[in-house]
């Protein structure tokens, strides 16, 4: 399995090619997130933040028990996209 780690203070990524099964992780304190990610793609999306807002181009699913965080299911799902802040999240589709 494939794993990307990244860490900054500041993260806008656009993604094209997806490890196939694999695991991207995309981790910021207090500053957004924006990730572009294809219409096609195969991939579960787990999005969390402590203090701002997600918002998504796609259906989400709210976690019933934090109200902060959500889950985005496209295709298959053979790729994790972990995404952490304690600022915004945006998920544009490509």
């Amino acid at each position: 399995m494939k794993n990307s780690q990244v860490y900054f203070s500041l993260v806008a990524k656009i993604v094209k090619n997806l490890p196939k099964e694999g695991q991207v992780e995309l981790v910021t304190t207090y500053k957004p997130i924006l990730l572009h990610i294809p219409k096609n793609a195969n991939v579960i999306i787990s999005a969390s933040t402590r203090y701002g807002k997600i918002n998504s181009d796609f259906p989400v699913y709210l976690d019933k028990e934090d109200k902060n965080k959500i889950r985005v299911e496209l295709g298959d799902g053979q790729t994790a996209v972990n995404l952490k802040t304690s600022g915004n999240i945006t998920i544009k589709k490509d």
